[in-house]
């Protein structure tokens, strides 16, 4: 346990380095938890969470999608769409899949929302209106079957404007149930079943604007998790789901906590100013993408690693980079007050997909 912490607060870690440690990270992780957690309940509900799905389009003919990644985002559709009704193995718990509530997509909706000049509105557009008409918002507008609660990523828009945001803000306005949006317009917040479900952006910090430690803009993401727990979710314990894009471990590394890079993508003091925030609550799960990987582990204030205590935190790896064979997404159920995670994975552009044979479930942070 002590040399997993070790690796996992190592200085001088690259994004390489650290999705290479997560490889062999997850399963140790993920077998732990199971062992440590009771026997799965009837579930009370369930949702999907992917992430990453970088819609495509094609530079060369800058109106159209790139065909790979028309064909990678239709097939994922096509899967998600088929999963209710399904059997899980009992390698994974068990049971039938029940038909989400929604899905939420954790960020890099599309690809090229991070670029400037030359053709890339055409391609941002482009991007945009198949990523709007594929998954579309409520389960009735688009091909995808149910209700998606989508956040920006840093391929949206990192500087917190432009063509991704601006559709958010409208969108927003036409999700149903919301009980909250931020004052940007780009932050909301939901409830099912007596759960509270935060989406928070790209990385949840203070202020809306850049900073010397901090290259992307939270557009008062933390201003906005600090008020609504406050005002809508009070001491009473009721649970919390959280997301935003951002990764945390490589922000809580020694070299990040004795010399904080210039521009980078969060700031550790920030990170800690977020885990306070969320302390006092009963904190069910932290979903995150951005990495490109998936792991499981707890948050414990300025350490992510092994352990029963602190927030649970569940990277999900990339739905659908048109670049890449592989993908995954969480299948998430909730029953009697605890969490479980399972992973559906194809190695083929979802063509096939496989349930891993693991189950991660977790009470919260009041368990």
């Amino acid at each position: 346990m002590n040399r997993r912490r070790e690796l996992l607060t190592a200085p001088m870690w690259s994004r390489r380095q650290f999705l290479g440690a997560l490889g062999v990270a997850p399963l140790w992780l993920a077998s732990r938890t199971a062992a440590e957690t009771p026997a799965l309940s009837r579930p009370d509900f369930s949702f999907l969470v992917i992430s990453d799905t970088h819609f495509f389009a094609d530079p060369d003919q800058p109106g159209r999608m790139e065909p790979r990644s028309e064909a990678l985002t239709r097939a994922l559709v096509e899967t998600l769409n088929r999963l209710p009704g399904t059997a899980l193995p009992a390698a994974a718990g068990g049971g039938t899949v029940l038909a989400p509530k929604g899905v939420l997509i954790l960020g890099d909706l599309i690809n090229d929302g991070d670029k400037n000049g030359g053709d890339f509105p055409r391609l941002q557009l482009t991007e945009w209106t198949a990523f709007t008409q594929r998954m579309g918002l409520t389960g009735a507008e688009g091909e995808l079957k149910f209700p998606v609660y989508e956040l920006p990523g840093n391929h949206d828009a990192p500087g917190g404007q432009g063509l991704v945001i601006d559709g958010l803000r409208v969108r927003n306005q036409r999700r149903p149930g919301l009980t909250a949006v931020s004052e940007s317009g780009v932050h909301y917040a939901w409830q099912w079943g007596g759960v509270h479900f935060l989406n928070l952006g790209l990385v949840t910090a203070p202020g809306s604007g850049a900073t010397g430690r901090r290259r992307y803009h939270p557009l008062g993401s933390l201003e906005f998790l600090a008020g609504y727990l406050r005002d809508r979710v009070g001491a009473g314990g009721a649970p919390v789901i959280v997301a935003q894009h951002i990764d945390l471990a490589r922000h809580l590394t020694q070299t990040a906590w004795q010399h904080p890079p210039l521009h980078a993508e969060w700031n550790p003091d920030e990170v800690v100013k977020f885990y306070d925030v969320l302390a006092p609550y009963n904190v069910l799960g932290l979903f995150h993408g951005h990495t490109h990987n998936r792991y499981f582990c707890r948050w414990q204030r300025d350490v992510i690693g092994p352990g029963r205590e602190g927030v649970p935190v569940f990277n999900v790896q990339h739905a659908s980079h048109y670049l890449d064979k592989h993908g995954a997404l969480y299948y998430c159920e909730l029953a009697a007050g605890r969490l479980t995670v399972r992973e559906l994975v194809t190695q083929d552009r979802w063509a096939s997909a496989a349930w891993t044979p693991q189950a991660w479930t977790v009470s919260g942070t009041r368990a």
